[in-house]
């Protein structure tokens, strides 16, 4: 995934009050971590500040006392951190925390703040400041081996870096194939073993975020590795797609895949988004609508049809009395559309006799035929009669 889409995700996840985790770069020196920083921030127009924890104290960081005026105009004593982390405050900006790992330990534990609450000490940093890390590969086992260590893992999302991309990049800019190149591996993330809760909070949302914007199972598990061991990943996403937390409609939709979600998914969803399908795919929403109308009792399935007919109504209204179909149809060809999906309707609820209808001409094949719209008429005469009822109310 683009650090960019990452960063996105991260700002509606901090927007819906849970704690993002901060992402982590972890590559070899010269595997162009800095550069996809600055990529990030030239895309966003930020300007980067660089902190150096591993040439910094923990009061290069924190501040050291200084005497400053307080509202009142007396002079108090307190701790002002540096210049730089003053203009994260400010304004906002791309905050690189680089070479975490050369960093003595009591230095990363002033960092904890910076990475779980952007705040340091008494400043909180501006709302659209981006804090990202970047490390050399260490032991995981070193680095868990500290309490520090461990609470630095479970505020961090790990990004593995390697070779591969530059790599990429040099074939493609001067066409050689370079096979004399080292392969490039990925290298150990220093993850928790157990996750804790607050990073399953955050892969939870993470996930939903992801699922959403139509991002594939691989690359969702392999944005969780980064933050949890992968059998856990594994879990989480299966669980998070059987309950109630995942709608496929959104990845679906995402994807321009409604069709397939129209025959595809179980009745009972396709009911609650018959109005949004019918705003981006009008042969999606005949065959939602078939299948509503088939597959449900004939209760469920009037109750359905009312429901969609009182928010095509509204959608109809708010356009001026228009309802504009999506992917180029002509209205003759949507109308067509409709009316042979609903003929089907009609001689499905015919054939198990638990709708009304009316017989016309049998046709050639013998079999029973049936006007549709007569069939449908008192459900639609219905909903027409509930809407002029309510208007007249307002």
């Amino acid at each position: 995934m683009k650090l960019q889409d990452l960063i996105k995700i991260n700002a509606r996840i901090l927007a819906a009050g849970v704690q993002s985790l901060v992402p982590c770069l972890i590559g070899e020196t010269g595997v162009g971590k800095t550069s996809r920083v600055a990529q990030l921030a030239e895309q966003l127009g930020l300007p980067v500040l660089r902190l150096l924890p591993g040439t910094e104290t923990p009061e290069d960081l924190l501040g050291y006392p200084r005497a400053v005026r307080s509202r009142d105009g007396a002079w108090v004593v307190q701790p002002l951190p540096r210049e730089e982390l003053h203009r994260t405050v400010q304004e906002p900006v791309v905050l690189l925390v680089d070479e975490l790992d050369k960093a003595r330990e009591e230095t990363l534990s002033a960092l904890l703040t910076l990475f779980a609450e952007r705040r340091v000490r008494n400043l909180t940093l501006h709302p659209d400041s981006i804090v990202v890390a970047a490390m050399q590969p260490v032991e995981p086992a070193v680095w868990l081996s500290s309490k520090t260590g461990e609470a630095l893992a479970a505020r961090l999302l790990f990004i593995p870096c390697t070779a591969g991309e530059a790599w990429s990049h040099l074939r493609d800019r001067y066409g050689l194939s370079l096979k004399f190149l080292p392969e490039t591996e990925s290298p150990a993330l220093p993850i928790l073993s157990k996750p804790s809760p607050r990073v399953v909070e955050y892969a939870v949302s993470l996930v939903r975020e992801m699922l959403a914007a139509g991002v594939s199972d691989e690359e969702i598990l392999a944005v969780l590795n980064g933050c949890m061991e992968p059998h856990f990943g594994v879990e989480l996403l299966d669980e998070i797609k059987s309950s109630d937390l995942y709608d496929p409609f959104d990845r679906l939709a995402a994807e321009g895949r409604l069709r397939e979600w129209a025959a595809a998914a179980p009745v009972g969803e396709l009911v609650p988004h018959l109005i949004d399908v019918a705003k981006q795919d009008w042969p999606a929403t005949v065959t939602a609508l078939e299948r509503v109308l088939i597959e449900l009792d004939p209760d469920a399935a009037t109750a359905a049809m009312r429901s969609f007919l009182r928010d095509l109504h509204s959608v109809v209204e708010a356009a001026g009395g228009t309802l504009e179909i999506p992917d180029g149809l002509s209205e003759e060809e949507g109308a067509d559309l409709l009316e042979t999906a609903l003929r089907r309707v009609a001689r499905a609820w015919a054939e198990r006799g638990k709708a009304p209808t009316i017989s016309v001409d049998a046709p050639a094949d013998g079999g029973a035929r049936v006007d549709t719209m007569e069939t449908l008429r008192p459900l639609i005469d219905e909903v027409q009669e509930s809407l002029r009822g309510e208007e007249e109310a307002e």
